[in-house]
């Protein structure tokens, strides 16, 4: 059994980090830990960016609008519209937004989202109306 370098509480052999404070316990962990800490305050530093930019108004409108068209698309199921609708939603909220950033190294802008999101709810009312 070895000890902790940080706390001296005994770890099993081969233990990346301390069980007991969190330590990490060689150079391949501590660069883990700092490679995880650098990506996670970057997501904190763009999202603190996000809302004090004057963005939040549109993350507002995201949310408002993305539950009102996945409402609306579920009032309407047996009407083919419907899959426009709730995909017109879905696409409207936020941390879809965020998501999608994940995936593609870097989120969409708000607007294009709304935009998308807009596109479609036109498309399923005008199904709707024509069905």
């Amino acid at each position: 059994m070895d000890e902790c370098r940080e706390c001296g509480a005994e770890l099993p052999d081969g233990a990346n980090f301390c069980q007991a404070c969190g330590a990490p316990q060689n150079e391949a962990a501590a660069k883990a830990l700092y490679r995880y800490m650098k990506r996670h305050a970057q997501e904190l530093a763009e999202s603190a960016d996000e809302t004090s930019s004057g963005s939040e108004l549109l993350t507002r409108l995201g949310y408002a609008l993305g539950w009102i068209l996945v409402v609306a698309g579920f009032a309407v199921v047996p009407n083919p519209a419907s899959g426009f609708l709730v995909f017109g939603g879905i696409v409207a909220l936020p941390p879809i937004r965020r998501i999608l950033g994940r995936q593609l190294g870097q989120p969409p802008g708000m607007s294009r989202m709304l935009l998308v999101s807009l596109t479609s709810a036109a498309i399923g009312v005008g199904v709707f109306v024509l069905s």
